[in-house]
C-alpha cells in the first residue's frame, strides 16, 4: 500500500494536464440500443412535440444598447446596457430598459411592424421575415472581408423618454444583421444533436424557445424568473394563491418550459412551479411592522430583532432617498448584507467628525427619520465599504423569491411542498392551468410553430431483485406498497458492539430504551453488551464527553436529544474530530419505539451498518464483486450553505464519495473532502480522493487486497463511476435551463468525459501499471423538468410503477440515456432520476444490464427496507456531502 500511495503521489495528475483546452470535441460514450426486454406500460409525458416548415428562415439580429451618463466630474461614461454583466434586480433593471429603448428606436424604423419577431431584452432579435434596414442606411453599407457579406446597420440616438435619472445624456440604439453563415433555418434542426457538444449549433432551438416565451415575458401579470420560468402573479382555476400578512409574502404559480432534441424530434416540456415571493416595491418599513415582535426600537438584542434580520437579509432594495426617490426601477440597488445598531446610535466620520446615521440623512436628503431607534441595514457602499441605511428609506425590489431560511410563518415551508407536491392528475391540471395563464399554451405560434399533444410512450417496468437476509428465503414484497419488504431472519453480517454509549439531556432519560434497543439488535444477531449511561445538560458539555469517549475508545455514541434541541452540527463535528461514530435519535422517535417495530427495526438497521455490518444481501448477476462503483455529488454552492460564516462564492466546497469498498461487494461507506471555490469546480479534486486519500481507503480495504485482486486478476473488472451535482447535468440548450448554472453543468460534463476520465485511468495504472478494468462515468440528476406519468384504462393517470425505465423518444438522439423511476410515490408525483452514460471504455450492445444494475443498486440502502430514487453509491455521496457541508459550516 505505501508503495502505491507513492506511486500515486508521482503520478502528479494535477499537474500533468495538456495545455491544449477542451470544448468538447471529444465524443460523449456512443450511443447502444434501448433495453428490449421487460414488461411494458403506457406512458404520457409532458412533453410535446414542436414541427416547423422546412427550409424556413429565422433571421438573427445584434441589437446594441448604450446608454451615456455624466458622471461626478462632467465627464461622460457609456455602459453597454445589451450585455448586462449585472445580476438580479440590477440585470432585470437593464432589460426593462432596453425593452423601453429597442421599443422607441423600433418605432422609426421604416417596414418593421414588430410581428413575427421576439427581442430577448439584451442582445438579440430574431424574425421571421428579413429586416429592409436597405431603405434607412443612416450608416453606408459596407462590405465586411472577414464575413464576405455586404452588410448594413440602423442606428439612432435617443435624448427624451428614455431615463429618468438626473445624470442621463443619451441612448444610442444600433441594429445590426448578423452574418449569414450565422443565420438559422428550420433545416438546421439536424444540427442541433452531435456526439461531440461542442459541435452542436443550438440557434434554432434558442430561437423557438424564444418565440415561445414571447407572450409571457410582455404579460405584465407574469413574473419570469430567467427566461424560461414564468409566475403567474393572480388567482387561477384549481389554485388559489396563498398570501401571508406577516411579511407580505405570496406564492405563485408558474410553469417552467424547456425546448430541446430528443430521438422523437425537437420537443417542449412544461412542468408547473410553485414557489413564494416577498412583496413588490413595498417600502421595507411597512414589512417589519408585520413582523412578530416589531417595535420602533427593534434591535439585534432581542430575539424577535434577530428573527427579523434572518427574514431580510440577503434580499435586494431601493434606495428611496436623494435624487431618485420615487423614480422607480432607475433607482440604487442595495442588498442586505446584514442589520446593524439604530440610526440615532450608529455613528460614522463625515469630515473628521462623528455623525450619526439619522444626522447624516437629514443634513444631506433632508429625511427625518420616524423610526430612528430601529436597527439599521448593512449594505455595501460606493466604495466597497460597509454603510448603514435606514429601514423606512428603503423599498423591495420585485421579484424576489422566498427562500426557506427567510420564511416567518409557521408551517410555510409544509404548505408550499403541500402545494407543489401535487399528485399526477391535480399536476398535470395546474402545468396546462399556467401555461395558458402565462401564454405559452398556444399550439400555433406565429404560425411558424406547430405544437402538439402531449407524448405518449411505452415504458418498461423492471423486475425488482431477490433480496434474501440470513435464511435461504427471499423477502416478500408487501403487497399494498409493491417496494417494501421486512426483515426475514437475521442480518447477514450482524456487528459486534461491546463498548458504546448512550446520553441522554439530564433528566430527560427513556425509560427502558437501552434495554429494548439491545434486545432488538440481539434479535438480529449482532453481539451486544449492555451501554454505558450518561447525561449532559448542554452542548458545552460534549468536548468533554468526546474526549472521554475517546480515551475509553467506545465503538459508538448514541445520543438522545429533543427535536428542538439544535447540537446535530456540533456533534458531527466533534465525530470528524475525535474519529467517533455517533447516532442521533430524537427524543419523540425513541418514545416509539415500544410501539412502532418498524421504527425500532429502522434504528437497529443503521447501527449495524454503521458499525460495519451487512444487513441483506442482494442475489444478483449484475451486481456481481468484479464491480467497483463509486459515487459523488457536491453541490453548486459553497460548503457552508447559508449559515453566514463561509463566503459562500469563494468559501470551499464539500464533495462527498462513497463506494463499495468493505469487506463484502455490496457494502458501501463514503466520506467528503473539501475543494477550492472556483469557475472550474472540481477539477482534479473530485479524483484527489484516489490519488492523496489513499489512507482513508486503507482500513476499508479499497486498494488492499480484495479490491486490487478483482482489478488486477479478474478479466471482468469493471469501475463504473456515478457522478452526481445537484442541478441540470443534460444537454439542452441553456436559455431553457432550470438555472444559471446550467452552463457550467454542461461544461462539467464535458470535463468529466475528456478530463477527469484520463485522470481516473491515470490514477489506477498509477496505482498498478497493468491494470486496465473497464470504465464507465454516468452523469445523474434529478433537476430536470421532464415528468411522465402512467396511462389508466380510463385516461386517468397515476405516478410510475417503481421500477419504470424510459430510454426511447424523450431522449437524447446521441447519447445514451434513461430515465428511472425507482422508488414508490410516498405523496405527489414521482419524478424519475435522469442517466445519461458520458464515458465508456467497453460500450455495451443495450441498456439492459447497466439499468438493471442501477435499479438493483437503489435497492441496497440497507437501512429503509425499500428502494430510494438514487443508485446508493450517489445517495451515500450526497448525505456525505451533505455532512461535510454541516461540518464546514459549523466549524468556520
Amino acid at each position: 500500500m505505501d508503495q502505491a500511495a507513492q506511486a500515486m503521489a508521482n503520478a502528479n495528475i494535477a499537474g500533468d494536464q495538456p495545455a491544449r483546452q477542451r470544448h468538447g470535441l471529444r465524443p460523449l460514450a456512443p450511443k447502444i440500443g434501448k433495453n428490449p426486454s421487460g414488461q411494458t406500460v403506457e406512458l404520457i409525458s409532458n412533453m410535446a412535440k414542436l414541427s416547423t416548415a422546412a427550409n424556413t428562415p429565422i433571421y438573427k439580429y445584434d441589437v446594441n444598447i448604450v446608454v451615456v451618463y455624466k458622471n461626478q466630474d462632467g465627464a461622460e461614461v457609456s455602459i453597454e446596457k445589451s450585455k448586462s454583466t449585472k445580476s438580479g434586480t440590477a440585470h432585470d433593471v437593464d432589460k426593462t430598459l432596453c425593452r423601453t429603448i429597442f421599443d422607441m428606436a423600433m418605432k422609426k424604423l421604416a417596414g418593421f411592424n414588430g410581428q413575427n419577431s421576439f427581442y430577448d431584452l439584451q442582445a438579440s432579435m430574431y424574425t421571421l421575415k428579413k429586416i429592409p434596414m436597405e431603405k434607412n442606411p443612416q450608416k453606408p453599407t459596407i462590405f465586411d472581408p472577414k464575413t464576405q457579406n455586404f452588410q448594413s446597420d440602423f442606428s439612432v440616438t435617443l435624448t427624451t423618454g428614455v431615463s429618468t435619472a438626473p445624470n442621463f445624456i443619451r441612448a444610442v440604439f444600433t441594429l445590426k444583421a448578423v452574418a449569414t453563415t450565422y443565420q438559422a433555418s428550420t433545416n438546421d434542426l439536424r444540427r442541433t444533436a452531435t456526439s461531440a457538444p461542442a459541435l452542436a449549433d443550438k440557434s434554432i432551438l434558442e430561437a423557438l424557445s424564444l418565440f415561445i416565451s414571447g407572450p409571457a415575458l410582455a404579460n405584465p401579470k407574469v413574473i419570469t424568473v430567467g427566461n424560461c420560468v414564468h409566475y403567474y402573479d393572480g388567482t387561477m382555476r384549481g389554485f388559489t394563491p396563498r398570501d401571508y400578512p406577516e411579511g407580505g409574502t405570496f406564492s405563485a404559480l408558474g410553469v417552467s418550459k424547456g425546448v430541446k432534441m430528443v430521438e422523437g424530434g425537437v420537443m417542449m416540456n412544461t412542468e408547473m412551479k410553485v414557489t413564494l415571493f416577498h412583496p413588490d416595491n413595498e417600502p421595507l418599513i411597512n414589512v417589519m411592522k408585520t413582523l412578530k415582535g416589531f417595535s420602533p426600537n427593534l434591535g439585534l438584542s432581542s430575539q424577535e430583532g434577530i428573527n427579523a434580520a434572518k427574514a431580510l437579509k440577503g434580499l435586494e432594495f431601493f434606495c428611496n432617498y436623494g435624487d431618485l426617490k420615487d423614480k422607480g426601477n432607475e433607482r440604487r440597488i442595495v442588498k442586505a448584507l446584514d442589520f446593524g445598531g439604530s440610526a440615532r446610535s450608529t455613528t460614522f466620520l463625515v469630515d473628521n467628525e462623528p455623525t450619526s446615521v439619522e444626522a447624516y440623512f437629514q443634513n444631506k436628503y433632508k429625511e427625518r427619520l420616524a423610526f430612528p431607534n430601529l436597527m439599521t441595514v448593512i449594505v455595501k457602499g460606493r466604495n466597497g465599504s460597509r454603510v448603514n441605511i435606514p429601514a423606512e428609506l428603503l423599498d423591495f425590489c420585485p421579484n424576489q423569491k422566498v427562500t426557506n431560511e427567510r420564511m416567518t410563518v409557521k408551517n410555510q415551508q409544509a404548505e408550499l411542498i403541500k402545494d407543489a407536491a401535487a399528485a399526477p392528475e391535480k399536476r398535470m391540471q395546474y402545468t396546462q392551468t399556467a401555461a395558458n395563464a402565462v401564454g405559452i399554451h398556444s399550439k400555433n405560434v406565429m404560425n411558424f410553430i406547430k405544437v402538439e399533444e402531449p407524448t405518449t410512450l411505452k415504458g418498461i417496468v423492471l423486475n425488482k431483485p431477490t433480496i434474501k437476509f440470513s435464511t435461504p428465503n427471499p423477502v416478500a414484497f408487501d403487497a399494498r406498497v409493491p417496494t417494501d419488504f421486512k426483515i426475514n431472519g437475521k442480518f447477514v453480517m450482524p456487528a459486534k458492539m461491546d463498548n458504546w454509549e448512550v446520553v441522554f439531556m439530564r433528566n430527560e432519560e427513556v425509560r427502558d430504551f437501552t434495554k429494548r434497543i439491545s434486545q432488538a439488535m440481539g434479535q438480529c444477531g449482532m453481539a451486544v453488551q449492555p451501554p454505558v449511561v450518561s447525561f449532559i445538560n448542554s452542548g458545552g458539555d460534549l468536548p468533554n464527553l468526546f474526549e472521554k469517549a475517546r480515551s475509553s475508545k467506545r465503538q459508538l455514541l448514541m445520543f438522545v436529544f429533543r427535536r428542538s434541541v439544535p447540537l446535530h452540527a456540533q456533534i458531527k463535528s466533534l465525530e470528524q474530530k475525535f474519529d467517533i461514530l455517533t447516532q442521533e435519535i430524537t427524543l419523540e422517535t425513541a418514545e416509539k419505539i415500544f410501539r412502532q417495530p418498524q421504527t425500532l427495526q429502522n434504528i437497529v438497521n443503521k447501527t449495524n451498518m454503521k458499525l460495519g455490518g451487512l444487513n441483506y444481501r442482494i442475489d444478483s448477476t449484475v451486481l456481481n464483486p468484479n464491480i467497483l462503483f463509486i459515487g459523488f455529488e457536491t453541490s453548486s454552492k459553497g460548503g457552508a450553505g447559508d449559515v453566514g460564516i463561509i463566503n459562500l462564492k469563494f468559501g470551499p466546497v464539500s464533495i462527498g464519495f462513497a463506494a463499495n469498498m468493505m469487506q463484502n461487494h455490496q457494502q458501501f461507506a463514503g466520506g467528503y473532502i473539501y475543494a477550492p471555490q472556483a469557475r472550474d469546480v472540481g477539477k482534479n479534486q473530485y479524483f484527489q480522493i484516489f490519488q492523496q486519500k489513499v489512507n482513508i481507503f486503507r482500513p476499508m480495504d479499497l486498494w488492499s487486497a480484495q479490491c486490487s485482486n478483482k482489478f488486477s486478476e479478474s478479466s471482468d473488472a469493471t469501475a463504473r463511476i456515478h457522478h452526481k451535482r445537484s442541478s441540470c447535468t443534460s444537454m439542452e440548450s441553456p436559455r431553457d435551463s432550470m438555472d444559471s448554472n446550467h452552463e457550467r453543468i454542461r461544461n462539467l460534463n464535458l470535463q468529466i468525459n475528456e478530463v477527469y476520465s484520463e485522470e481516473i485511468k491515470k490514477t489506477i495504472m498509477a496505482i498498478k501499471a497493468d491494470w486496465r478494468p473497464r470504465l464507465m462515468i454516468i452523469a445523474t440528476s434529478k433537476a430536470h423538468n421532464e415528468r411522465f406519468y402512467q396511462l389508466e384504462k380510463n385516461k386517468a393517470v397515476s405516478n410510475l410503477a417503481p421500477g419504470t425505465v424510459i430510454d426511447h423518444t424523450v431522449v437524447s438522439p446521441v447519447f445514451s440515456e434513461f430515465y428511472l423511476a425507482s422508488a414508490v410515490a410516498r405523496q405527489g408525483t414521482a419524478k424519475a432520476t435522469k442517466y445519461t452514460i458520458i464515458f465508456a471504455t467497453n460500450p455495451e450492445a443495450n441498456l439492459a444490464r447497466i439499468e438493471t444494475i442501477t435499479n438493483d443498486l437503489c435497492f441496497d440502502h440497507q437501512i429503509v427496507f425499500q428502494p430510494v430514487s438514487l443508485p446508493v453509491p450517489l445517495f451515500i455521496a450526497g448525505r456525505c456531502s451533505q455532512r461535510g457541508a454541516a461540518v464546514l459550516g459549523y466549524n468556520g
